[in-house]
Parts: C-alpha cells; structure tokens; sequence
C-alpha cells in the first residue's frame, strides 16, 4: 500500500514538474518570438482613452502649471488601400487648469478647443497619420491638426521585431512634410532611440513593451520671441499586438533654452532662461 502511494507521488510530482517546464518553455519562446506590428483595427472597433498632460515651466522666476485632461473615442470607418484605414477621433470632454507662482489650481481659457470635435484620420500600417479632415478651434492648418491627432497613435517599426530589438526614429523623418500653414517658424530636429523590451498583457490583450529615448534640438518663434533650447525625453508605450494601438503611454521630458525678446518700445532685446518639464499619460479604458 505505502509502495502504491509513493507510486502515486511520483507520478504527481513527475506531472507537476513537467508542467513547469511547459510553461517555462511557452514563455520563453514568448520571448524569443519575432513580430510584425501593424495599425489594423478590425471593424466596428471603437477604443477610449483617457489621457493628461501636466506642464511645469520656469520663465524670469516665475513657476507656471498646466494639466490637461482628455477623454476621446477612436473608432474605425473604413478599411483603405495599401493597408490604410480610416478612423474618427471624437474629443468627448477635455479640461485645462492652470496655476501661478505657488497659487492654487483653477479652470482657465485655454487657447485650443478640441472638445466636442471629430477629426477623420487617414492612417497608415506603420501607425502614422497621412490625412486628416475636420476642425479644432484653435489649430491652424491641416500639419498642424495632424500633429495634434498624432497624440493617439504611434509610430511601430517597419519590420519584424523581437525581445532585444532597437531602431532610431530621425526628427523630422525625411518623407515629413512641411508645414507651409505656419504663422511662425518651429523647427525641431534629433533622434528618438527605441527598444523593445519584452511581450506582456495588459488589461488581457497581448502588448509589446517599447522603452523609448529622445534628444531634440528646437529653434521656435512667436510672439513671445526667438527661443532656442535641448529637450530630452524618456518614456514607455504598450503597444497591442494585434491591432498596433496605444494600450498605455507614458512619457517624461525636460526642456531647457533661452528666449530672446524685443521690446517694442525700447527697441531693446532681452534673454530669459526656460525651463519646461511635461509628463503625459494615455491610457485605453475600453
């Protein structure tokens, strides 16, 4: 009898212990397995996001704060050619509040106005929008919309990919164009460094884990003057597998420059340090 048991030990340990080496196999070829990401949604597909933008900026001394919040719906239209599809990009509600100099926070005015709106986007396989159709007060021209949707995309890779695998993304990519719409010149130009880090799943889908860095030098005019600067970035996305959207989105960066301004009665000019720190998240809720 004891001899039967140990018989049936065995036997139970032998099971247990080829059942952990099962799915220590199928992880590791989890792993190891090599990957092709491609913005596809399938149809009547509709994804919400939640998403923040929370500014802090430096500028003569004085410590400025913004957040911005937004909630939105992408929702697949048509599938294109060339593996484009068509999406709509609704702007349900969106708040801003700002602070100044150590007061408290409060609602203001902000001069872009996307709540309410739907903007149609032609997008590409490799996640990056090619066309765009609507209206956003507060945003001028067809480039400059484009960037402000671009917020809810990102760019894959263009091949295959695994655990381990890095590429660099150029700024502005040499197919970018430009935008003649602008009232003032931005130039931004540098490299953003990324990596693939591993597979998971996030909230039960299958996501690919990229670990990205970038350095940017920027030349930007307006109103307030000629600012030249350095941002650097670090950040994280979580891209679905199967379908290549954004899942989660994380991403710090710090800007530093000089602004030189003219006064107008004075004929004078004046240099100013900036100082800008953003942090922004995005997140799927459904």
């Amino acid at each position: 009898m004891a001899s039967r048991s140990r018989t049936y030990r065995n036997m139970i340990s032998a099971v247990l212990f080829m059942s952990i080496i099962l799915m220590c196999g199928s992880v590791s070829a989890d792993d190891d397995r090599e990957v092709t990401i491609r913005f596809s949604l399938e149809e009547g597909t509709v994804l919400k996001y939640k998403g923040s933008t929370t500014t802090e900026m430096n500028w003569k001394g004085i410590a400025f704060s913004t957040v911005h919040g937004d909630e939105v719906e992408m929702s697949w239209m048509e599938q294109l050619e060339d593996g484009k599809q068509r999406v709509e990009i609704k702007y349900i509600s969106c708040s801003d509040r700002r602070a100044m100099g150590g007061a408290a926070a409060m609602d203001f005015d902000a001069p872009v106005k996307p709540e309410g709106r739907a903007v149609k986007v032609v997008v590409g396989a490799d996640g990056r929008p090619t066309e765009v159709a609507g209206f956003i007060l507060g945003i001028k021209g067809s480039e400059a919309l484009k960037g402000y949707v671009n917020n809810w995309f990102f760019d894959l890779p263009e091949g295959p990919v695994k655990k381990g695998s890095t590429w660099t993304v150029n700024v502005p990519r040499e197919d970018e164009e430009k935008d003649e719409e602008k009232e003032f010149v931005s130039d931004v130009k540098g490299t953003i460094d990324l990596e693939l880090k591993k597979f998971d799943k996030k909230n039960d889908i299958e996501v690919a884990v990229i670990k990205f860095k970038g350095k940017l030098n920027i030349h930007n005019e307006s109103e307030q003057g000629v600012m030249d600067g350095e941002a650097k970035s670090d950040g994280e996305v979580m891209v679905a597998l199967d379908g290549g959207y954004i899942v989660e989105y994380k991403n710090s960066s710090e800007m530093k420059g000089k602004l030189v301004s003219l006064d107008e009665l004075s004929g004078k000019e004046s240099s100013s340090d900036v100082v800008q720190v953003r942090n922004t998240e995005k997140k799927l809720q459904k």
